[in-house]
């Protein structure tokens, strides 16, 4: 894992945690460490930038998950991932397109 992804250095990330639902009413999902976290940052890593992408709204408002990266600083890193029933996609920089795979990272169990 090496690399950045929008100023945060990918190999001192130490965990991530992924949250359900919009900033008033979101709830702790999952804590990736080790191998899972890993996989976890390769997948966003290898996300497709898709300029112009307009999120379908045939099935109303996105799912909204937030993704929080912990590197030891004294801050976090917070991004949002979307679901609007076709694709997964997020805002490294410009809208980027996920692998279906993340999907298997947004589900409790």
């Amino acid at each position: 894992m090496i690399g950045a992804l929008r100023g945060v250095l990918l190999e001192k990330v130490s965990k991530v945690e992924i949250y359900e639902g919009y900033i008033s009413n979101s709830r702790l999902l999952k804590k990736l460490e080790g191998a899972d976290m890993e996989e976890f940052i390769q997948i966003l890593s290898d996300s497709e930038e898709q300029r112009g992408y307009m999120p379908s709204r045939e099935a109303g408002d996105p799912d909204l998950y937030e993704i929080v990266l912990y590197t030891g600083e004294a801050f976090a890193y917070k991004y949002l991932l979307q679901y609007d029933g076709v694709n997964y996609y997020w805002y490294p920089w410009e809208t980027a397109i996920i692998s279906p795979e993340i999907g298997n990272y947004l589900v409790d169990n």
